[in-house]
């Protein structure tokens, strides 16, 4: 990595030009499979890299949060974006994960894992969340403050808790 690069904020990643806003999240992207002309915000937290891809001319916008499991990828389509504090997650605790009342322990068990994925021209608005196992197809947007907890097919408009196709 150059001074200019870091001057710059631009870095190149496997014959792909990528703007990002802060070092940490260089780091980050290392292991990500990023598209071309992909602008990543300050403050995104990208966990679970090695499971996550970017397509071409996307936008992930500032405190972002894209997490995938071990065993669960999330996928973001082509001319994405991505506006402030959206959530990702492909993981969740099981019901009987949580803590049990009559004993006072949580249990130790697997999470579920499910893939998430999000089709081309796609625009997820600020403050939404994305649950595991949802594909949001191409062409669609979703309302901030929404609750996606379903799948949403193509040329949609969706939002609310839970979200729903309008």
């Amino acid at each position: 990595m150059t001074l200019s690069m870091v001057k710059n904020r631009f870095f190149t990643l496997v014959n792909c030009l990528v703007r990002i806003e802060s070092l940490l999240s260089y780091y980050n992207l290392l292991l990500v499979n990023v598209g071309r002309n992909v602008v990543i915000s300050k403050h995104v937290k990208i966990r679970g890299g090695r499971n996550i891809s970017i397509g071409d001319n996307t936008h992930i916008n500032a405190f972002s949060f894209l997490m995938a499991g071990k065993r669960s990828k999330i996928v973001i389509g082509k001319n994405c974006a991505i506006s402030y504090h959206v959530h990702m997650r492909t993981t969740t605790p099981r019901k009987e994960d949580f803590l049990c009342p009559s004993s006072g322990t949580a249990h130790k068990k697997e999470m579920i894992e499910r893939s998430i994925i999000i089709g081309d021209n796609v625009w997820i608005g600020a403050y939404s969340f994305i649950r595991e196992g949802v594909t949001v197809g191409s062409n669609t947007v979703i309302g901030s403050h929404s609750v996606v907890t379903k799948d949403i097919e193509e040329n949609s408009i969706a939002f609310g808790n839970p979200a729903k196709p309008q």
